[in-house]
């Protein structure tokens, strides 16, 4: 009734305002984020002078990375733990009996319709056209030293469990 403005200046105004607080967000943000990754690198650093100086002596030609040091410094027994995959080490087993039982399938059968000296070729001069096969040999004709391979195999994923590897350092 008594105002002199239209909304749509005033919505002008805001957007104008909000996109240059957003930049200036952005803008303190990215230089929170140097500070931080140069206050790393300088603890990282200090960190790798004192190991260099008290714990580990490099005698080699080769240069080591920052990040190794890390690692000599925690000792010889030190080995990085990984949980195991459960579906990784399965698939990893049946592509291992699948390839052993094509093996055992040509062995057995000394059958070779050139398709062998074709994919040697292809695997030295253009790996990248070589297609894996994804196919099995007919298990009716498989030794019973294979079939006792396998079922060993099969067994152990069976009952395989998953768990953290205990911790490699003492406290």
């Amino acid at each position: 009734k008594g105002l002199n403005f239209v909304p749509a200046q005033i919505n002008q105004k805001r957007k104008k305002f909000r996109e240059k607080t957003q930049i200036q967000k952005r803008q303190l943000h990215k230089a929170y984020r140097e500070r931080l990754r140069e206050r790393k690198n300088n603890w990282l650093q200090t960190k790798v002078d004192s190991i260099k100086l008290n714990k580990v002596k490099n005698l080699s030609d080769l240069e080591i990375p920052n990040t190794v040091f890390l690692y000599l410094n925690k000792g010889l027994g030190f080995v990085e733990s990984k949980m195991a995959n459960k579906e990784d080490i399965q698939f990893d087993a049946k592509e291992f009996l699948r390839k052993l039982s094509w093996k055992v399938f040509f062995k057995n059968n000394n059958q070779s319709d050139g398709q062998e000296l074709i994919g040697q070729v292809l695997d030295e001069k253009h790996p990248s056209l070589r297609i894996p096969s994804r196919n099995h040999p007919p298990p009716d004709e498989m030794p019973a030293l294979f079939n006792e391979i396998k079922s060993k195999i099969l067994g152990f994923l069976s009952t395989f469990e998953t768990s953290k590897p205990p911790g490699n350092l003492t406290p």
